[in-house]
């Protein structure tokens, strides 16, 4: 029973403080507003908060986009917010194209889509490319990611994360917007 009971309080403080902004039950500046880059699972995280979203723009790409582009930005304009910034660090078109599909499939396609590409993601040979991998199917494999971002040890520790860089200007974080 107290094995229980402390596993459900660790579950109960990963919703609460909900690091990864998939819960939000509460959003309290100083508790829990600040939220930090998730390390692990970051491509299915910013896509569950795309299709919470469901923006106007996306922005897709590697870490220039990622870093580079806020959809904040004035420079978007008023038809094209809210936006979403989607790129994912060290990954190419296949995983932008992987990502489209699946918003388009939980009905949330953006009017406007903004990819950002580098050279090298068309220096390869076409006919000895692999095709880039799938998502993996919505199955219990296709869930796992829900699971270790509730009830894990990376989860407990993005959380205490979570508390200890709300007041921190210099902590790496990820805004509602990606």
């Amino acid at each position: 029973a107290a094995l229980l009971a402390g596993l459900l309080l660790v579950v109960l403080f990963v919703v609460v403080v909900d690091p990864y902004r998939l819960f939000r039950l509460v959003d309290i500046a100083g508790f829990n507003a600040v939220k930090p880059r998730p390390e692990h699972f970051q491509s299915e995280i910013k896509l569950a908060g795309a299709k919470a979203l469901r923006p106007a723009t996306v922005l897709m790409g590697n870490s220039r986009v990622d870093v580079g582009i806020d959809p904040d930005s004035e420079q978007l304009g008023a038809a094209r917010r809210p936006a979403y910034n989607l790129a994912i660090p060290g990954t190419g078109v296949g995983t932008s194209r992987e990502q489209f599909e699946h918003l388009r499939a939980a009905g949330a396609a953006p009017s406007t889509l903004l990819l950002g590409v580098d050279f090298f993601d068309f220096l390869l040979d076409p006919d000895s490319a692999e095709a880039p991998a799938k998502a993996p199917p919505g199955g219990p494999a296709g869930q796992r990611w829900k699971v270790e971002t509730l009830f894990s040890l990376n989860a407990l520790l993005d959380a205490v994360t979570t508390l200890r860089i709300q007041r921190d200007p210099d902590a790496g974080t990820m805004t509602a917007r990606g």
